[in-house]
């Protein structure tokens, strides 16, 4: 999945299968060390915008 920054503090995340719930925070609250572990390197980036062009239709 790529996703761009979070644009909240913290947002609520429904579940609908488990019937909960339970809440993100943003990445304004991380530690560096925490959004670094979450970074896609340049390589995996490439890799998935490949895969997703390939699955795309004309």
């Amino acid at each position: 999945m790529l996703r761009g920054p979070a644009t909240a503090d913290s947002f609520c995340i429904i579940d609908t299968d488990r019937t909960s719930s339970f809440t993100v925070r943003g990445s304004a609250n991380e530690a560096p060390q925490e959004r670094a572990a979450k970074r896609m390197r340049p390589d995996q980036l490439a890799a998935t915008l490949q895969q997703l062009h390939a699955l795309r239709p004309c």
